[in-house]
C-alpha cells in the first residue's frame, strides 16, 4: 500500500510539472503602408500570452488565398508591451496590398496553433503620398484620413570619395 501511494505521489508531482499554460493570442494589430516609389508591405504585430519570439513562426494569407507568407516572428518591446509580428510583409513590385479579411496561424514550438482573421482596408494610396509630401518630414507618417502610413524613399548610399592619385602605379 506504502509503495501504491509513493506511486501515486510520484505520478502526481510529474504530471503536475509538466502542466503549462496554453498559448493565446490576445490580439492582432495590422497597419498597411506604402512607400513613396510605390510598394505595399504589411505590418503585423501580435501581443501573446509568450514573448519568447525563437518560439513563434507565423503563416499568413491575404484574402483569396492566392498570396502567403511564412516568416518568424521578431519581437519588439513598446510601452512597456511585448509584440510578436513583423514589419517586412512585402508585396510584389506594382502590386497593391490585398483589401479583406486575412488569415495568420500563430504557431509556438510546442506545436499549438492560434488562427486569427483580420481585415485590412485604406484609402486612396495617391492621396496618402500627396499628404506626405504636404507635411514635409523624412519620417515615415500616418495618414489617418486613408489609413496608411507612407515611408519616404530611402536614402541612398554615400558615395565614397576617391582619390585618383592612389590609381596610379607607383
Amino acid at each position: 500500500m506504502k509503495h501504491r501511494f509513493l506511486l501515486f505521489a510520484a505520478l502526481l508531482i510529474l504530471l503536475v510539472s509538466c502542466s503549462k499554460a496554453d498559448f493565446s493570442v490576445d490580439s492582432v494589430q495590422a497597419q498597411p503602408y506604402v512607400c513613396m516609389d510605390g510598394r505595399m508591405g504589411l505590418s503585423l504585430y501580435v501581443t501573446a500570452s509568450e514573448g519568447d519570439e525563437s518560439s513563434v513562426q507565423f503563416s499568413l494569407r491575404a484574402p483569396g488565398g492566392n498570396l502567403s507568407w511564412s516568416f518568424p516572428a521578431s519581437k519588439v518591446d513598446l510601452d512597456g508591451r511585448t509584440y510578436l509580428g513583423s514589419s517586412d510583409i512585402c508585396m510584389p513590385t506594382g502590386s497593391m496590398l490585398p483589401i479583406g479579411i486575412w488569415s495568420l496561424d500563430v504557431m509556438y514550438k510546442d506545436g499549438s496553433t492560434v488562427r486569427k482573421t483580420f481585415e485590412v482596408d485604406y484609402g486612396d494610396v495617391q492621396v496618402a503620398k500627396e499628404h506626405f509630401l504636404s507635411v514635409d518630414t523624412d519620417q515615415a507618417w500616418y495618414d489617418s484620413d486613408e489609413n496608411l502610413t507612407v515611408l519616404p524613399l530611402p536614402e541612398p548610399p554615400a558615395q565614397e570619395s576617391s582619390d585618383d592619385s592612389s590609381d596610379l602605379p607607383v
